[in-house]
């Protein structure tokens, strides 16, 4: 009889490692709730141009986008009033590397504008070159309405000061 042995231990090891980091990476995508995390590729050809590699189903609630894989429809609904700001801050991200950006969307599916806090960070290959781009979008309308109110109580209680003021002059 002839015969080898290797010992395939180490190997065995890793693979069960990656295996549990998918894992934690597909259940922190899946269970995303009031944001959605992301990582986009960039095309060196295409300048300007960035692909989805992957993204929490979550996107598709948050921005009212059918289809969460097509890079080019996440902006589609940004307010008219945001829409020239993001653009200049979409393509000034191109040379910063940097993307943190609050809008008002106009959500399609619940009929009412929406706002979200977009934070993105370039990563960039070991020669300088961006390479990907990772994420996160949120969705802070709940916060801005709170916001909305105390904005309007403030000018209220301002209100009623002035009139107290002039009351007892």
């Amino acid at each position: 009889y002839r015969g080898a042995d290797m010992d395939v231990t180490e190997q065995y090891v890793a693979k069960k490692a990656l295996q549990e980091s998918e894992e934690h990476l597909r259940s922190l995508m899946q269970s995303a709730s009031g944001f959605a995390i992301y990582r986009l590729a960039y095309d060196k050809i295409a300048q300007h141009s960035l692909r989805v590699v992957l993204v929490s189903p979550s996107m598709k609630d948050i921005l009212g986008i059918p289809d969460p894989t097509k890079f080019e429809t996440w902006f589609e609904n940004v307010h008219p009033d945001d829409k020239e700001r993001i653009i200049k801050a979409n393509l000034k991200a191109f040379g910063t590397n940097e993307f943190n950006e609050v809008m008002k969307i106009n959500h399609p599916d619940k009929k009412e504008n929406r706002w979200i806090h977009s934070i993105a960070k370039g990563i960039l290959s070991k020669y300088g070159e961006l390479q990907y781009v990772n994420g996160i979008i949120i969705d802070i309308t709940e916060r801005k309405r709170v916001e909305e109110v105390l904005v309007a109580k403030e000018k209220e209680l301002e209100s009623k000061t002035n009139k107290l003021e002039e009351i007892n002059v």
